[in-house]
C-alpha cells in the first residue's frame, strides 16, 4: 500500500511478481516509465494475482511500456475467481478511481476479472496499447472523459470497450474476435469514433440508454448480431442515437438494428426501426 503524500516511481525493466493473495493499492500517483526494449511488468508469481487499485490520487499517474498480466480482481461477488476481501470489491483487475491516468504503449493480457481495466470518475488517455485474452470485458470506463487511439482489442469474451456516463473520443482502433460488443456506450455516453475496424464480433457499436455515437470511416466485418445497434436497455433512460458516415459492412448478420424510438442515421438516411424488447438481446 502506497499512502497519500508520496509518488511511486518504477524504473524501466522492473519486474514485479505478485503472490496469489496480493494486491497493489496506491493513494498516490504511480509513475511507471518503461521503454520498448525494457518494459515494466506487473505479473503473477503463480497463476494469477489480485491486481492494482489506485484511488483518489492527487497527481496524474503515467504508465509507459507497462505490461500487466494474470489479474483476477477483488471480490467473489463480481469476479469469478476474485480475492475474498471481507465484502469489498473492484470490478477491474486494474482499477483507477478518481485517479487520472495516461497509458502509452501498454498491454493488458490474461485477466479473469470482470474488467481487465476499469477507470472510474477520472480523466484518462490510452495510446498505442493492446488488450488481449480476457475472460470478460477489456476496458470499462464509468463517468470518465478521455480518448483512446491506435490501440488493439483482441480475444475478448465480453465487451472490448464498455462506457457508461462518459465522454470519449476514439480513433484508429482494431477490435477483433470479441464475443459481445466491440464498443458499448450506455447511460448518456457521448462517443466519437473514427477510422476503426471491427472484425469477428457480436456487435460492432451499440448505443443505448440516452447515449449518442458518431461513427466515421469505420469497417464492420462478421458481426454475428449487428454492425450498429441502438436501443433502450434501462427503462429510466431514453432512446439512443447513432450518426454514421462512410462506414462499410461485410458479412454482418444485419448492418443496422434500431429499436423503435431510437435513431440510426447512416450517410444522411434514417434507418427504419423495429419493435423489440432489449431483454431479448441478452437472453442466452
Amino acid at each position: 500500500r502506497i499512502p497519500k503524500g508520496f509518488q511511486l516511481e518504477i524504473e524501466k525493466g522492473t519486474i514485479l511478481k505478485f503472490a496469489p493473495e496480493s494486491v497493489l493499492i496506491s493513494e498516490s500517483a504511480i509513475i511507471a516509465e518503461g521503454v520498448q526494449n525494457s518494459p515494466i511488468k506487473f505479473t503473477s508469481l503463480e497463476d494469477n494475482w489480485g491486481g492494482i487499485l489506485a484511488f483518489d490520487t492527487q497527481g496524474r499517474s503515467r504508465f509507459r511500456f507497462v505490461n500487466v498480466k494474470n489479474t483476477k480482481g477483488i471480490g467473489l461477488n463480481i469476479n469469478k475467481y476474485g480475492l475474498d476481501r471481507r465484502g469489498w470489491f473492484c470490478t477491474g483487475g486494474v482499477t483507477f478511481y478518481k485517479a487520472e491516468i495516461d497509458l502509452v504503449n501498454c498491454s493488458f493480457s490474461n485477466s479473469d476479472a470482470e474488467d481487465a481495466l476499469n477507470i472510474v470518475s477520472s480523466d484518462f488517455s490510452i495510446l498505442r496499447s493492446e488488450f488481449s485474452n480476457h475472460e470478460s470485458d477489456a476496458f470499462d470506463g464509468d463517468f470518465v472523459k478521455g480518448n483512446i487511439s491506435d490501440s488493439k482489442f483482441i480475444g475478448i469474451k465480453g465487451d472490448a470497450v464498455d462506457l457508461s456516463g462518459s465522454d470519449v473520443t476514439i480513433r484508429n482502433l482494431l477490435v477483433q474476435d470479441v464475443v459481445d460488443k466491440g464498443i458499448s456506450a450506455g447511460e448518456e455516453t457521448k462517443l466519437s469514433i473514427n477510422n476503426s475496424r471491427f472484425e469477428n464480433i457480436g456487435y460492432g457499436l451499440v448505443s443505448k440508454d440516452s447515449s449518442e455515437i458518431s461513427s466515421n470511416d469505420s469497417h464492420f466485418i462478421n458481426a454475428q448480431i449487428a454492425g450498429l445497434a441502438a436501443y433502450i436497455k434501462k427503462s429510466n433512460f431514453g432512446p439512443a442515437k447513432i450518426t454514421a458516415q462512410t462506414n462499410t459492412f461485410e458479412n454482418c448478420s444485419v448492418n443496422y438494428l434500431s429499436q423503435a424510438g431510437s435513431r440510426i442515421n447512416a450517410d444522411g438516411l434514417l434507418i427504419p426501426s423495429t419493435n423489440f424488447e432489449s431483454k431479448s438481446l441478452y437472453d442466452n
